[in-house]
């Protein structure tokens, strides 16, 4: 009767995603070889080996076959490998206006770790910043650590712009000439004026003016890009000028 051969299986322990796990074979069998099998495929005929880089996929129950050499007799023993891991996704409401609030908005359980431009930090789930300048704008990156100790960053890019507007025309004009409309600031353009006055050029133009045409025009622009808005207004007048007709009187 050939004597048993024995088999025994452990590995090093938890881990996160990336991390590394040895697996450990021994026997109390003298001349014998090892054969591994477990999660994705995995196979070893080593007696400890190596998973770098560990991902998810890989965590299992991995199985090791021990065979005496000389006898041929065989034991079996199994060990669980567990890989943790955390998830993190940051987002905001970019783009932001000038004196906007930047929302941030994290995913992911445990605990929090923000920083970002400015020297921003912040250990809350979804952080607010008021008052948004342009020194706001930039890469946010979240941090997150599960309850395992595993962590996990994401990073989003937030938008702060502001628009720079002016409005202003060829006025004053004389009556039954052409009022022209002039606006800067890039993006799209939505002007309003007297007599219902509507235009979304940039540039508009009023033929043969009247005195109902005259007075105050905004122009709203949108930038390109950031979404901020900004007004301008131009005031348009006419002038109306008089004549007198008249003789020296009746003549022979």
């Amino acid at each position: 009767l050939n004597t048993a051969t024995t088999a025994s299986a452990s590995n090093s322990g938890a881990v996160c995603q990336g991390g590394t796990v040895t697996l450990n074979g021994s026997s109390t069998t003298t001349g014998v070889t090892y054969v591994w099998s477990g999660a994705n495929g995995f196979a070893s005929n080593l007696q400890n080996p190596i998973i770098s880089n560990a991902q998810a996929l890989q965590a299992g129950v991995y199985t090791l076959t021990v065979t005496a050499t000389a006898t041929g007799c065989s034991a079996t023993a199994t060990t669980n490998v567990v890989i943790g891991s955390a998830s993190a996704v940051a987002s905001s409401n970019s783009p932001v206006c000038t004196n906007g609030s930047i929302l941030l908005s994290a995913t992911g359980t445990g605990t929090y770790a923000w920083a970002g431009p400015n020297g921003f930090t912040s250990s809350a789930q979804n952080p607010i910043i008021l008052n948004a300048t342009t020194a706001n704008g930039g890469n946010y990156t979240l941090t997150v650590t599960a309850t395992n100790g595993c962590t996990a960053t994401s990073v989003v890019s937030v938008t702060v712009g502001n628009i720079a507007v002016s409005a202003s025309s060829n006025s004053p004009v004389c009556k039954g000439n052409t009022l022209n409309l002039s606006a800067s600031g890039g993006g799209t353009y939505a002007w309003s004026g007297p007599s219902s006055f509507t235009s979304s050029a940039q540039n508009p133009s009023i033929a043969a003016i009247n005195t109902p045409q005259t007075g105050i025009y905004t122009v709203t622009v949108t930038a390109a890009g950031n979404a901020c808005t900004a007004t301008a207004t131009t005031v348009a007048t006419m002038n109306t000028p008089t004549a007198n007709a008249n003789n020296s009187g009746p003549v022979c």
